[in-house]
């Protein structure tokens, strides 16, 4: 199951919480990993001993510039 998402670290983040951060890029809801499992697994009713493989490949990167990240925490900045 191939699934897309955007992840975005800011180290200058105000809230742990906010420094690393993955999201759908079209709804902009966070990952339910378990939903993703139960999934895979066709939603059947049980316990499972499961592996979880995780392969990461950069598809886009946008780096934010210094300056623009303190100002805009949460605003991707497009380089030119």
């Amino acid at each position: 199951m191939a699934k897309h998402l955007v992840l975005s670290i800011d180290p200058a983040a105000k809230f742990d919480w906010q420094r690393c951060d993955l999201r759908d890029p079209l709804t902009h809801d966070s990952p339910n990993l378990s939903e993703l499992v139960a999934e895979a697994v066709g939603n059947n009713p049980g316990n499972y001993l499961v592996s979880v493989n995780l392969e990461v490949k950069v598809l886009a990167q946008h780096e934010q510039p210094v300056e623009a990240a303190k100002e805009h925490p949460h605003v991707e900045v497009a380089a030119a």
